[in-house]
């Protein structure tokens, strides 16, 4: 069993939490549990570890739908490009670990660097912190 949790990382305050296997699907609930209790339009600066489903979940909840243009003047509309919002920032944190303990950290800002930064500050940090990524 996994605890997937959203923490908001300058309050500790639990925002959401999903028990189960760890699982695309689980990630996506939270995701979308999280999304959910924050007021509309917001996009919040979001820390995770290197988990693979992190990525398309966050971009599935909050990403932005771009029409295309059609390529020609008859046949079917093209899909909306999904792309990542401006203003969001999402960072990565992983542990490398060798035998039963952790060799080193290694942190990654993957969009918003600068908001990243910012957010960051704020919070009294100069790297992404892990005591604000999910355990």
């Amino acid at each position: 069993m996994w605890d997937h949790t959203a923490i908001a990382a300058d309050s500790k305050l639990m925002v959401s939490l999903v028990v189960g296997k760890r699982t695309q699907e689980q990630t996506q609930t939270v995701v979308n549990d999280a999304k959910s209790r924050l007021r509309p339009g917001h996009l919040p600066a979001v820390f995770t570890e290197t988990y693979t489903g992190y990525e398309s979940a966050l971009l599935e909840a909050f990403g932005r739908r771009y029409p295309q243009p059609r390529h020609g003047a008859q046949g079917r509309v093209a899909h909306p490009v999904l792309r990542w919002p401006q203003g969001f920032a999402y960072g990565q944190v992983q542990k490398i670990y060798k035998g039963h303990r952790i060799e080193r950290v290694e942190v990654r800002a993957i969009y918003g660097k600068a908001r990243l930064q910012h957010v960051l500050s704020l919070l009294g940090y100069k790297v992404i912190n892990t005591s604000v990524v999910e355990r």
